[in-house]
């Protein structure tokens, strides 16, 4: 999980940023002047090898979300697994599998390269 929040903004750099302030995790674009997503750290149910993020604002998504992103590590950080559960977008379900589904298929890919480079 911080792997990715580290990551994230350079690769993005300049449009993004994301900053912590607590276990309330943002990202954001331009400059901090346009939420896209916030999280909130789920202590209870995270764990040092699963850390479960409820998705709790941000323009992307909708009103009373209740969607959390998850990432689990397996045997010993070898594997790592990501999955965005029950999220509701802001976006139209007939928009949204060829706009924002794509730019986080394409994020989560780019990513998958990241860590493999590390390794």
């Amino acid at each position: 999980m911080h792997e990715y929040f580290r990551w994230l903004p350079k690769f993005f750099s300049p449009l993004l940023s994301v900053w912590d302030d607590d276990g309330q995790i943002v990202i954001s674009l331009l400059f901090r002047k346009i939420k896209l997503l916030e999280f909130r750290l789920n202590r209870e149910h995270s764990r040092t090898d699963f850390q479960v993020l409820n998705i709790v604002g941000g323009i992307l998504s909708a009103g009373g979300n209740e969607g959390r992103l998850e990432f689990r590590e397996m045997q010993n950080g070898h594997f790592v697994t990501t999955a965005v559960c029950e999220f509701r977008p802001r976006l139209p379900r007939y928009i949204y599998p060829w706009t924002q589904a794509k730019l986080h298929d394409f994020i989560m890919h780019a990513f998958m390269r990241h860590l493999m480079r590390r390794s």
